[in-house]
């Protein structure tokens, strides 16, 4: 497929920038919409399909913790993050409809071949494929978001599209659980790559590709990409920006460590079996999150009182998230371990709308693709890439039944130093942000 043709623009991108900034999106912006927060979901799917499997893989190879960290951390981690700086040069450039629907073909079948491995390493290789191609995820779907919503309208938006991690993860821990139980790990997998090629087909033939900065009161679209160290120069002097990026990768160290093992921990020391662990997690973790960000976005938009107001809250129920992990972890009896990771499944994504909407509006159109795969190369390399390592090596190390319990709890300090992060960024906000479609900073 032609990455480099751009397809028919909507309509609201037709008419004059001002008039389309103002204009209530349509029913066709929604549909756009759904079918990238289904492909965000998608690649949640075949991210996390592996922590619900990983202890019957655990078994057949005889691997550690830190083994399993290292696929789910470290290998998929570092890739995604390195792979993410490309990706983002490249959206900057290419239709971007045309390679969200290729990256999505291209995971999907790696997905699939970890179905056929026979070895940790061969595991290994085919994870980092996985990884490589669904760094080109965010770039591309936030970038269109920002061109089919107007900024008033984007952290409900952002919310929506967020949803896909949560739905993501409820398919993946509970169908994964059932399907793993009953046919085997490697069903699992195979299973999980099936729905994306059907995604990428919809989006090919359903969602054309907007104008860059259609959405925007100002913007013009035909001046050239700019490179990357000019994004990083832009994150970098503006602090709103540079602490959003650091809260992200904080909340994603913290988020990835505790995800990676939970399903673990309720087999290990709540001795469930794959399938109620799994359904366990859907529903304390995937159908929390959901109710969580579906209502944190919306809420945002009608009762916000400037730019600052919503990273406050944020860092007020990013803070619960800790909470959550303590009852979790420390709880002897099985519902109140549930309890906790309810409360955690509620809160611990509430910074991203307000995150990535910060880096978005503070970015012109035509950096906003790299702006994102900076902020998710700092995020996934750093946090992402080491979170779950250290904790199965903190693990290894404990050793014994309750090595993973005190591992995870490490955790919870994690989410309280990212609350902090995101008060420094709402301070260095302006009070009032500037006119609709004019980057909040300079």
């Amino acid at each position: 497929m032609d990455l480099t043709r751009e397809s028919p623009i909507p309509l609201a991108a037709q008419r004059p920038a001002d008039v389309a900034a103002e204009a209530k999106p349509g029913l066709r912006q929604w549909w756009w919409l759904i079918l990238a927060g289904l492909t965000y979901a998608m690649n949640n799917l075949d991210r996390n399909i592996l922590n619900v499997v990983q202890e019957q893989v655990k078994n057949e190879f005889g691997l550690s913790d830190s083994q399993l960290g290292a696929l789910s951390g470290l290998a998929f981690g570092a890739v995604y993050a390195l792979s993410a700086i490309g990706m983002g040069l490249l959206a900057d450039r290419v239709n971007r409809r045309n390679m969200l629907a290729s990256v999505l073909v291209i995971w999907s079948v790696m997905t699939a071949v970890c179905a056929f491995v026979q070895s940790f390493g061969a595991l290994l290789l085919a994870r980092m494929s996985v990884a490589a191609a669904e760094a080109g995820t965010s770039p591309t779907s936030t970038s269109m978001i920002s061109d089919w919503f107007p900024p008033q309208r984007r952290a409900t938006a952002m919310s929506i599209y967020y949803l896909g991690p949560p739905l993501g993860l409820i398919i993946s821990t509970l169908l994964g659980g059932l399907i793993a139980q009953h046919y085997g790990w490697r069903m699992a997998f195979l299973v999980a790559g099936a729905p994306g090629l059907v995604l990428a087909a919809l989006l090919l033939l359903t969602c054309p590709h907007p104008k860059r900065g259609s959405a925007d009161v100002a913007h013009k679209d035909d001046t050239p990409a700019p490179g990357l160290l000019d994004a990083v120069a832009h994150i970098w002097r503006n602090a709103p920006l540079r602490w959003s990026v650091a809260a992200v990768t904080l909340a994603t160290m913290a988020s990835a460590s505790f995800s990676s093992f939970v399903v673990s921990f309720l087999m290990r020391t709540h001795h469930l079996p794959i399938s109620q662990a799994g359904g366990a997690v859907s529903l304390c973790v995937g159908v929390a999150s959901a109710v969580g960000i579906l209502a944190g976005g919306p809420l945002a938009d009608r009762l916000a009182r400037g730019p600052r107001s919503n990273l406050r809250v944020a860092a007020a129920t990013v803070s619960l998230s800790a909470i959550g992990i303590a009852i979790c972890v420390l709880s002897g009896a099985t519902l109140p371990a549930l309890a906790g990771l309810t409360l955690f499944g509620c809160f611990h994504m509430s910074y991203i709308a307000p995150c990535f909407s910060t880096v978005l509006n503070g970015s012109p159109p035509r950096l906003r693709g790299i702006s994102i795969a900076i902020l998710m190369l700092v995020a996934n390399m750093v946090g992402g890439a080491s979170g779950p390592i250290v904790v199965g090596f903190i693990s290894d190390q404990i050793g014994g039944p309750d090595s993973l319990r005190f591992a995870l709890l490490t955790v919870a300090p994690e989410f309280l130093a990212t609350a902090g992060l995101l008060l420094l960024a709402a301070q260095s906000l302006p009070a009032r942000l500037r006119p609709v479609g004019e980057p909040i900073l300079t």
